[in-house]
């Protein structure tokens, strides 16, 4: 996903550079820029600008207290990060994390707009799907899914605590999601007490 995002920032940029009329790094051959990429903080590079990474990594101590959801028992490879809000908005809290064998990124934002899509994904959804989160809102978590299948297939799971203001994104990407039921790992997600 991470390289798809990378990839289009190559590509826009290229047309604007294109559509500008002005040659790239004072070269008359393409050049298409490059990519450093790191966990970190990886940055597009090429064309005289650099694109920071938007989001920074911090310690699950960093974002205890603000977090609102629960790591599902039995994950792996949890790291956290956050992208800082502009002004006095919330910032976004993510989480990724291995579970039963797939990749899972988390998020939630405080103030979002209910109809505010924090999930990062850009998919044509294939199918879409509206439920409840049983261990949610005492059962009464409205929640939405939607499904990709394709060269690369995609689940993400939506909701929104409208009692707080409070936007939850919960989504997976793999060649083959045949058995993944994403509900149950957004259940598993529910604060403690």
């Amino acid at each position: 996903m991470k390289e798809k995002i990378v990839y289009l920032l190559v590509v826009g940029t290229v047309m604007l550079t294109a559509c500008a009329g002005k040659s790239t790094e004072g070269s008359t051959e393409e050049s298409y820029g490059t990519v450093e990429a790191s966990e970190a903080g990886g940055k597009l590079v090429g064309f005289g600008a650099q694109l920071a990474n938007p989001w920074r990594d911090v310690s699950e101590e960093e974002v205890d207290g603000v977090r609102v959801f629960t790591i599902p028992e039995g994950a792996t490879n949890v790291s956290w990060s956050v992208m800082d809000g502009k002004g006095d908005e919330a910032a976004l809290i993510q989480a990724r994390f291995e579970l039963d064998g797939y990749e899972f990124t988390a998020r939630t934002k405080y103030g979002a707009p209910e109809d505010e899509d924090i999930s990062g994904m850009f998919y044509g959804w294939t199918s879409t799907d509206e439920g409840k989160l049983a261990t949610w809102g005492g059962g009464n978590m409205d929640a939405k899914f939607y499904s990709y299948k394709g060269d690369e297939c995609a689940e993400l799971c939506t909701w929104y605590d409208i009692e707080v203001g409070i936007a939850y994104s919960l989504s997976t990407a793999a060649k083959d999601l045949t058995g993944l039921d994403i509900k149950s790992v957004a259940e598993a997600m529910a604060p403690k007490e």
